[in-house]
C-alpha cells in the first residue's frame, strides 16, 4: 500500500501528518517505510530528533517496525516492496501527480485558502492515479467563520474526500515540531486534543488502505539508529 502526501503548495503540514502516520504505524506494529522526495529531508528529521542525516538510500531504524529512507526526488520503489505500508513525504514542486509511480491513496492536507487553489490545479492529474483525502490541517487558526468559508472552498472540488474532523491548531503540536517528537511525548502533548484527533485520523487512514491493526498500542519509542 502506497500512500502518497502530497499539495502543491508548501508549508500545509505534510512532513508532519507523514511522520506522525509513521508513528502511529510504530504504535500499532504495522511495518512502514517512511521515505521522503524532498530534498529538504524535513521528514528525516522527526526520526533522529532533529540531526540532519541525509544520506541518500541510507535507511534509519526507527523503533522496531518503521523505517524512515531520504530519497530525494525519486521513489524508493524497490525497498517499498518489503513493506506492507509506505507513506511519502513530497515537495511542493514534484512533479509526482505526472510521473510514472501510481500511489493507492493520496493525502492532501490543507491549511488556508491557496491550499486549496493550488489543488485546484493539479487534482484532475491526481485523481487519474487514485482517491484523494483532503484532511483540515491546523486550518482553525482563523475561527469558525473562517473554517466554514475554507470547507465550503473544498466541497467545489470534484471527487475529492474530505476527511471530517480537523486536525486543530495546537501548542502542543508546535511544540512537537520544535522537539521533532511525537505529539503525545511533546509537553502537555499526551492526552490532549491534537493527539487524539491526529490517532483517529491515522487510524481512519490505515482502515482505509486495508492495514489497520487492532493489537494494542504500544508505548512511544525514542530510539533511532542507521538499520
Amino acid at each position: 500500500m502506497l500512500i502518497v502526501i502530497h499539495n502543491h503548495k508548501g508549508g500545509t503540514g505534510k512532513s508532519t501528518s507523514a511522520a506522525h502516520l509513521a508513528f502511529r504505524a510504530e504504535q500499532l506494529g504495522i511495518k512502514t517505510l517512511a521515505a521522503t522526495i524532498d530534498r529538504q529531508g524535513d521528514l528525516l528529521r522527526w526520526f533522529t530528533r532533529g540531526e540532519a542525516l541525509l544520506e541518500v538510500d541510507s535507511p534509519i531504524q526507527y523503533g522496531d517496525h518503521v523505517t524512515a529512507l531520504y530519497s530525494p526526488d525519486e521513489f524508493p520503489t524497490r525497498l517499498a516492496a518489503n513493506f506492507p505500508l509506505t507513506i511519502v513525504d513530497t515537495s511542493p514542486h514534484s512533479d509526482v501527480t505526472g510521473g510514472a509511480v501510481s500511489p493507492d491513496l493520496w493525502i492532501v492536507p490543507v491549511d488556508n485558502r491557496t491550499a486549496i487553489e493550488n489543488l485546484a490545479s493539479v487534482l484532475p492529474l491526481m485523481l487519474k492515479k487514485a482517491p484523494a483525502l483532503l484532511v483540515f490541517y491546523m486550518a482553525d487558526g482563523g475561527g469558525v467563520g473562517a473554517l466554514g468559508a475554507l470547507q465550503d472552498a473544498a466541497r467545489m472540488l470534484d471527487n475529492i474526500e474530505i476527511y471530517d474532523e480537523v486536525i486543530p491548531k495546537s501548542g502542543a503540536m508546535f511544540r512537537a515540531q520544535l522537539r521533532y517528537c511525537p505529539v503525545w511525548e511533546s509537553p502537555f502533548g499526551a492526552d490532549s486534543v491534537v493527539h487524539k484527533a491526529i490517532v483517529r485520523f491515522a487510524d481512519h487512514v490505515f482502515k482505509r488502505a486495508g492495514v489497520a491493526k487492532t493489537v494494542a498500542p504500544k508505548k512511544s519509542v525514542r530510539k533511532a539508529g542507521r538499520r
